[in-house]
This record gives C-alpha cells, structure tokens and sequence, in this order.
C-alpha cells in the first residue's frame, strides 16, 4: 500500500462567497494501492459526511503521493486505510 495525501475543498453555498467560513479545506492521508483508490476513497469519506440534501458539496479534490507532498505538518495528518469507514474523530475533523 502507498500513502497519498487526500484533499478537498467544500463549499457551503448557505453562506455569502465573502464569509470566511463558506469554503474549507479538507485533507488526510490514505493508505491504498493507487492513486485513483485513495481518491476513490477519500471521495467516498469526505462525501459521507454531509448527507444528501445538505448544501455542502465539492467544489474539487485531487490525491497527491505522500512522497511528493509539500504540505507542512503532513506527519501530523490522520491516515486512514482504504477500506476503513474511519470516524470523524479518527479523521480528526
């Protein structure tokens, strides 16, 4: 298994684009075989925290091996195995 760091960003379109809290980022590790399962899987978490019907929703995401991050604080990130419903918490959301 690799290790690719998931990010996202949600939107929330009940807020005016000028809040600050309208768009957020959403990043973790997944461990997983490829690239296109850790984005498969990062997808699938990150869409399962807002049901459907919530007005959150993506705005993109992308998967980038871990190796060639250059996210500061990258060792802190939760990882989470491909497979793994992983909880908020474990997450660290």
């Amino acid at each position: 298994m690799e290790r690719f760091e998931y990010v996202a960003w949600i939107v929330d379109s009940r807020l005016p684009p000028s809040d600050r809290d309208a768009e957020w980022p959403v990043m973790f590790i997944v461990s997983a075989p490829n690239a296109a399962a850790a984005h498969e899987w990062g997808d699938r978490l990150a869409g399962s925290r807002f049901p459907q019907g919530q007005v959150q929703e993506f705005s993109w995401s992308l998967v980038v091996p871990a190796a060639e991050s250059v996210t500061p604080g990258l060792s802190m990130m939760a990882v989470v195995a491909y497979g793994h419903c992983a909880s908020d918490a474990e997450i660290g959301w």
